[in-house]
């Protein structure tokens, strides 16, 4: 009884230190003052008009487009090599693989600073001037790529090889096999990849902060600058929209995907 008292503590300790920051932002995004404080001093929705602006909607295209894009291509490229990694699993590929997911053992702040210098000396060395946006996808692919490969490879490993085998045996082409066998068997982990690393991708300030330019700064620098050059309860209106845009999406993947049945 007194482990179940002391449980339920804890686990409400644990739920009040996530909700609590997301309160103090929804209450603060409505404050009339022109600074972030809380409590907030008077009620008001002129911060959800400026969340809207120009500058915030360029931001949260620019991360869109970014976010997409990359995890798109880290899926293109990531299910092969976790097909492969797993299929072919010895001392030789355990090693691949290990550099695979070199990016996210790293420590962010040196791996964009080493993405930002490689940028830098292909620019000096080569006479290329690369578009930002473009070497903004490339880093955001290069974070994305380990998770991609995390995720499926997890599918690939309950996966039985000998299935593709019977297949060919029964007359199934490699393309039969893969579209109505291997990728079916695999789709709850493209889902979990693909949402993971759109999040990652949205949200990343790191690598965003070294490769940003003009026509191609995402939401959260936006957001960030803004914070120290403003201070006001605009960045909490906004945090406030993406957070409910959020729950909507994760809503309607429940809804049309049922992720819950795939936990089973």
């Amino acid at each position: 009884m007194k482990k179940s008292k002391i449980l339920t503590i804890f686990v409400f300790m644990v739920f009040f230190y996530l909700v609590y920051p997301l309160f103090i932002t929804v209450v603060a995004s409505f404050n009339s003052n022109d600074i972030l404080t809380f409590p907030i001093e008077g009620f008001s929705l002129k911060w959800y008009k400026s969340a809207f602006s120009s500058s915030y909607l360029s931001g949260f295209t620019i991360s869109f487009q970014v976010g997409i894009l990359a995890t798109i291509i880290s899926l293109i490229f990531g299910v092969p090599v976790a097909y492969g990694l797993a299929k072919y699993n010895d001392k030789f590929t355990n090693r691949i693989k290990n550099i695979f997911f070199s990016p996210i053992l790293i420590p962010g702040i040196v791996l964009s600073y080493s993405l930002f210098l490689c940028w830098v000396f292909i620019a000096k060395e080569f006479d290329m001037k690369l578009p930002k946006f473009f070497v903004l996808m490339l880093a955001h692919i290069i974070i994305l790529f380990p998770y991609t490969i995390r995720v499926i490879g997890g599918a690939f490993d309950k996966f039985d090889f000998l299935i593709e085998d019977a297949a060919t045996s029964l007359g199934a082409s490699k393309k039969d096999f893969i579209l109505h066998i291997l990728l079916p068997s695999i789709t709850p982990a493209i889902v979990s990849a693909s949402v993971l690393s759109f999040i990652t991708s949205f949200n990343n300030i790191p690598i965003s902060i070294f490769l940003y330019g003009r026509g191609a700064t995402p939401l959260p620098i936006i957001m960030m600058q803004d914070v120290e050059k403003y201070g006001n309860p605009g960045v909490a209106a906004v945090s406030v929209v993406l957070l409910f845009i959020t729950i909507g999406i994760t809503f309607l993947i429940e809804k049309t995907l049922g992720l819950n049945n795939y936990g089973r």
